[in-house]
């Protein structure tokens, strides 16, 4: 038994642990069960497989990426045979999307009044909703394409102001604003803490075990001054994030196949087919030929469900930035962190192109996208839960790292609602994007349609 399963155990014994709910342990229990084994080992690589449809090939990318530290000479068979156990132990997998490559920027909103999502302004590009404790009101995800984002960001800003006015009481808000805050981010990445010592796709410090044991601020000081030494000076991560207004999804299939994904990341083909009536000849031709080899798919993660169980609801953090350096250091430190869930980028490009939108009648910027922002979702450690807020505070704030004082909510979960990639509102006719929603989703159930007629008319008599 390792050092290192021992510590964890150790600390499982303790009192802070003791005191979770006996579901909240059993979910704590199995999670601890994958620490450094196979299973374990697998969760990690996965994060880094961005194939889908068959256990073959993601098996074949996961012997890949495990290069020298192969365990055991792996084979395909033997991975297929572990990766088929996840489903028996009860764990469930999504696929990450990614959004740029689809032509897709995410915009952050977050509305001073709590508000019901069908009052929400472009409902059908909801990605993510939710309401919030600390700070009250309504936090919300929209997918914007590329080819309209100055038309929806817009309206989408002049309906919440409206909607905002109309419930505005003579009372002042604790915190001084009573602004709606609109942050468009160009790419997304997804993290998850590891599980086996032996990858080495994310770094010690970011460890199941620090989930429970949190850290202490001299902890925090280390990885810091270790970034700051070392990889801040030569990780640019604004030459790592793509830009949505480069692509363009190819056709609605992809967009059936991404989005099947994102809900189950090991479901079989041939349910897809069978859900939709899609010949598999042109199934396979999309998962092949557009999704697994254009790099649609971000990563298969373990579902964020288990560690919200465990640690609650988790810390949404807006930081803004006036340089390069101050931002590559600081989203460089969060990689560190076992606590971060996913970051989401904005840099001087969205900041030049889309900062000085404005509302006609009122003359009011749209965005408050300032030169580098960066918004960031953090679970709450078990012990030592308030320190990285402390540290932000006495080294990013303190220090002048930050262009504002940074934003922080907390959301409530039962009052969520998660969207998958809004693949009705693809125009099959002009291979983009359409705002003109009624319009694609005819065109959606016509491409259906037509494909399963030229299907029939295909097959020969008696088959």
């Amino acid at each position: 038994m390792t050092k290192q399963k021992l510590f964890l155990e150790a600390s499982i014994r303790g009192g802070s642990i003791s005191r979770i709910d006996q579901f909240r342990r059993e979910v704590l229990d199995k999670l601890n069960r994958l620490y450094n084994s196979d299973l374990g080992f697998y969760i990690d690589l996965l994060t880094r497989v961005n194939k889908v449809g068959y256990y073959n090939t993601i098996a074949r990318e996961i012997i890949r990426l495990a290069g020298a530290r192969n365990r055991y000479g792996m084979s395909t068979k033997s991975v297929v045979k572990n990766l088929k156990r996840f489903g028996k132990f009860g764990l469930k997998f999504y696929a990450k999307a990614n959004y740029a490559r689809l032509g897709l920027y995410v915009l952050f909103v977050f509305i001073p009044r709590y508000v019901e999502p069908y009052r929400l302004p472009y409902i059908e590009w909801l990605s993510f909703y939710t309401l919030t404790k600390s700070i009250m009101g309504t936090m919300v995800y929209y997918y914007i394409p590329a080819i309209h984002v100055e038309t929806m960001v817009s309206e989408i800003r002049r309906e919440l102001e409206e909607l905002v006015k109309n419930k505005t009481s003579s009372h002042k808000t604790w915190y001084g604003s009573d602004e709606i805050i609109m942050v468009l981010f160009e790419d997304v990445d997804r993290f998850q803490p590891k599980f086996n010592t032996d990858t080495t796709i994310r770094p010690d410090t970011t460890h199941f075990k620090w989930l429970l044991n949190g850290y202490t601020l001299e902890d925090l000081e280390l990885i810091f001054e270790k970034v700051d030494e070392e990889v801040g000076k030569t990780i640019d991560i604004t030459k790592q994030i793509a830009r949505p207004d480069k692509y363009k999804p190819y056709d609605i299939i992809d967009l059936i196949i991404i989005k099947e994904y994102e809900q189950d990341a090991f479901k079989q083909l041939i349910s897809i087919m069978e859900k939709y009536s899609l010949p598999s000849k042109i199934l396979k031709k999309h998962l092949e030929k557009h999704v697994n080899n254009q790099s649609l798919i971000k990563g298969i993660y373990l579902s964020s469900k288990y560690f919200i169980e465990i640690l609650g609801e988790p810390v949404i953090i807006l930081l803004s930035f006036n340089n390069k350096e101050y931002f590559n250091k600081v989203i460089n430190f969060f990689k560190q962190l076992a606590p971060t869930i996913g970051m989401y980028y904005a840099t001087n490009y969205v900041y030049e192109k889309y900062g000085n939108l404005t509302i006609e009648e009122a003359d009011k910027p749209v965005l408050n996208n300032d030169k580098y922002t960066l918004l960031i979702g953090l679970y709450k450690t078990i012990n030592h839960e308030d320190t990285i807020y402390r540290f932000i505070e006495r080294k990013l704030v303190e220090e002048g790292y930050l262009e504002h004082h940074p934003f922080i909510i907390n959301y409530i979960g039962s009052k969520s609602l998660k969207r998958s990639i809004p693949y009705t509102n693809y125009d099959q006719e002009k291979r983009n994007w359409t705002i003109e929603t009624e319009i694609s989703y005819t065109y959606f159930i016509r491409r259906l349609v037509r494909d399963n007629i030229v299907s029939i008319a295909e097959k020969p008599p008696g088959k």
